[in-house]
Order: C-alpha cells, then structure tokens, then sequence
C-alpha cells in the first residue's frame, strides 16, 4: 500500500524515491541524488510520504543528517548512497552511471482513470522543466518520470515518438509501486 494510504494517487517523493532505487539496482549507480522540498513529503503537519520509514523497510540506513528536515541525509545500503536534498534547481534524481548522468524530472498522478486527466498537464510540466536546464552535456539521459497507470503508459508511449521530444532525446518512464519501472525511451 502506498506510504500516505492513498491509493489512488502515487506522491512526487514516491515516483522519486523508486527510480533512485531503480537506478541503483538495475543501472549501477554507486550514488543517487533525489531533491525531495517539504511540500512532497509534509503537507500542513500531515505526513504526506514517510521518507525515513520508506527507505529503511527497504534497508537503507540513514548515515548523516543534513539540514532541519529529518528526512534530508545520506542512507547507504550495500555500499550505495542515497543524497536526499531539498535544493531545487538540480533535478528530482540525478546520478551517474558510467559516464552517463541521468537526470530526471518527476510528477505525482493518479493510479486509476479519472475524469480530469491531469496526467496531461503533468507531463508537459515535467518536460518544460527538462527543456529548461542550463547545462545538458552529450549523453546525458533526460527522463520524465512519473506513475505507472495506464493514462500515462499510453501518454507516454505515443509522446516518446513526437518529433521535438526524440529531438531533445527527452526519454519517459512509468515507475511502479512494486518498484518496477517501464522505460519508454532509452
């Protein structure tokens, strides 16, 4: 079940937290950084997403506190480390694979069809984030992030093959609860 309870909706921190893991396990990243502001996790004394809680049922251990947010620090597990920050500016995640960074953009949404479609205005928010970075080097991987439902699996897929978002090399991926991740580009 979803760390806030709600199953209808997956949070920004959560889309986030997953492609961290993600890139740790099946890409080999040695050290992931994931931008995670107050809003994402605490939301007027209500805790939105349990960071501390989330990461250590799933073994990583908080090293070294940073700043006044007690979820901001450095969890290691394995060897890996986890810089969790609320600087904005520097991507959602970001890390190394190789010589290859991966920066990504990430969106919450809904997990179930809903009359809105904000899936939509999602997308286009993550991708004008991604157009707007000040230094983009050849080869590194630009992603847009954001739940695995099936508005945006569709959305995705068709957008992955537009002419200006292959242009920019802009890549989607659809992160699941269970950790799973769809790359629909790459």
């Amino acid at each position: 079940m979803a760390p806030n309870s709600n199953t209808t909706m997956m949070a920004e921190a959560e889309v986030a937290v997953l492609l961290a893991i993600h890139l740790f396990e099946q890409k080999g990243a040695s050290e992931v950084h994931v931008a995670l502001d107050g809003a994402q996790v605490m939301i007027r004394g209500q805790i939105m997403f349990p960071v501390e809680k989330y990461l250590g049922e799933r073994g990583w251990k908080l090293e070294k506190a940073e700043g006044t947010r007690p979820w901001n620090g450095h969890y290691v597990k394995d060897g890996k480390r986890l810089h969790i920050h609320a600087r904005s500016g520097q991507g959602d995640v970001v890390a190394v694979v190789g010589n290859r960074r991966y920066y990504a953009e990430c969106k919450k949404g809904p997990m179930t069809t809903t009359r809105r479609n904000p899936e939509y205005g999602l997308l286009r928010e993550a991708i004008g984030q991604l157009m707007t970075i000040k230094e983009v080097k050849t080869g590194d991987m630009l992603i847009a992030a954001v739940p695995q439902s099936q508005k945006f699996r569709t959305l995705t897929a068709a957008w992955q093959a537009l002419p200006a978002i292959r242009r920019a090399k802009i890549n989607f991926v659809c992160v699941g609860r269970d950790g799973s991740v769809e790359w629909m580009g790459e």
